[in-house]
């Protein structure tokens, strides 16, 4: 269904695919492992015809190709059917120039059955969680009917509920006789899914394994160049300071989503935040940074904000990292450096001198600090991974050393080396003396992150739990409301 003959591709000086050969047959699911920066995303570009090789061959299928990519692309003002349909959309028999709505809407659920049956075709996309819009983007690349799809990240926002249609859908092409390329950074999900694995790094294939003849062990040291030990941390009540707290949330409220919430987060400590989709969990930080619009109190280091604006929450110490980074965490046209300098800028206000040469010195600083690859200040932040791009927002607030860190799914899509290095990094802060909420829908990440962890669910916290003395199945039952 699917070739790629010593595929080789250049941005710059920088060398992103080196004579990359791998091939997917008819019904095979082949996954394609390595870092943020390896090449993955890079591929998939020069497959679906978004950027030509220099050198090398892609050999596809009569049918070609449909790609599901990492970062999504919807119109969001427009319905689910709409979108579902946008290249082809049925028009009216009697009057060509009309819409024919009742075909469009019957068409999409059509289109949306196998995946996501219970999502309203009639809604706006704009209106669909990340999860969900995620599922109708796969609905739209499997309904083309294309021989080959290529799934970059398809199950980085779904819930385990949402990760289980999307296997069923992709059993379901199969056999059929489609080919897919599946990326993805959670091996376990690999192991379920794919009949191979083909592992990149530096831009070249590191090794091909059929599945079951290779160890997580062994994926994990092919995809770094290195054995990598799992990350672990300390949760000693001595390395938290109990004078104070950095946050302290009271009563937040976002009606209909979020219920009369408290929280209280020490100088040095990692408090984390899980709850099931839909549970209002998501919404809890951007509640604390007024990005949404919610009632209570919130205070950082002893002050109370009377205004909570981003702007305002930004000067008084809070920090946030967003979950989805390409809509409310990166500006995608302008480059990396500036991307970094852009919270020192805004604290500088209007007597802000903004140079080139200051935004690249920025850069390349961070770049070297947090590892961000390619080292090219200079680049569109766009062209980073999504790893790289999530570590360009870290350094950002990073620059401004804030007294409260919120993170939203920090991890989401990133590589099992980058993540390494984040926790390290989020534990590196946290000692210095800065509180640290971290929302993850991953429990093993919180586990090993966090002093504690507090529960949500229909919008209340449900409880807040020593890491030292809970284990992920009494959270789980937490979240789904069997206890208190």
């Amino acid at each position: 269904m699917l070739r790629c003959d010593g595929v080789h591709k250049s941005f710059g000086a920088t060398r992103a695919l080196r004579g990359v050969s791998l091939h997917v047959d008819a019904g095979e699911v082949v996954a394609l492992l390595g870092e943020n920066g390896a090449g993955k995303s890079t591929l998939v570009r020069c497959v679906a015809g978004e950027v030509t090789p220099e050198a090398g061959h892609v050999w596809l299928a009569d049918r070609g190709v449909a790609v599901v990519h990492q970062e999504l692309s919807y119109v969001g003002p427009t319905s689910v059917a709409e979108n579902l349909l946008l290249a082809q959309l049925p028009r009216h028999r009697r009057f060509p120039f009309l819409l024919d709505r009742r075909r469009l809407v019957e068409r999409a659920r059509e289109m949306l059955a196998p995946i996501a049956p219970d999502i309203d075709v009639r809604a706006r996309m704009s209106d669909l969680r990340v999860g969900d819009r995620q599922l109708v983007e796969i609905a739209r690349a499997v309904g083309a009917g294309a021989a080959a799809v290529l799934m970059d990240e398809p199950t980085a926002a779904l819930t385990a509920a949402e990760v289980a249609k999307l296997f069923a859908a992709v059993e379901a092409l199969r056999r059929q006789g489609v080919g897919i390329l599946y990326i993805s950074h959670r091996l376990d999900e690999i192991q379920r899914v794919a009949d191979r694995a083909v592992v990149l790094r530096d831009g070249a294939v590191a090794g091909t394994h059929r599945i079951g003849e290779v160890t997580r062990e062994d994926l994990v040291a092919e995809i770094v160049g290195r054995q990598l030990g799992a990350f672990t941390r300390e949760h000693h009540a001595e390395q938290v300071t109990e004078a104070g707290a950095s946050l302290e949330v009271t009563g937040l409220t976002v009606p209909g989503r979020l219920r009369a919430l408290d929280l209280r987060v020490r100088p040095g400590e990692i408090v984390g935040l899980y709850g099931l989709a839909g549970s209002g969990v998501e919404l809890v930080a951007k509640a604390v940074v007024g990005a949404v619009r919610a009632t209570g109190e919130v205070t950082v280091d002893g002050r109370r904000l009377k205004r909570r604006t981003p702007a305002a929450c930004r000067r008084a110490g809070l920090a946030h990292v967003p979950s989805d980074r390409r809509e409310e965490g990166i500006f995608p046209l302008l480059s990396v450096g500036t991307n970094i300098a852009m919270s020192a800028m805004a604290d500088r206000g209007g007597a802000a001198l903004v140079t080139r040469a200051s935004d690249r010195e920025a850069g390349r600083h961070w770049a070297e600090r947090l590892d961000i690859r390619p080292r090219d200040p200079d680049l569109p932040v766009s062209a980073l991974s999504g790893g790289n791009q999530q570590k360009s927002i870290f350094a950002r607030w990073l620059a401004i050393r804030p007294k409260v860190f919120l993170l939203d799914e920090p991890t989401k899509g990133v590589d099992v080396g980058a993540k390494s290095q984040m926790y390290e990094l989020i534990a590196t802060v946290a000692a210095e003396g800065a509180g640290v909420l971290v929302v993850s829908s991953e429990l093993p990440e919180l586990m090993s992150l966090c002093n504690r962890i507090g529960v949500v669910t229909r919008g209340a916290l449900a409880g807040m739990y020593s890491t030292a003395s809970v284990d992920e199945q009494q959270l789980v039952d937490a979240a789904i409301g069997g206890h208190s």
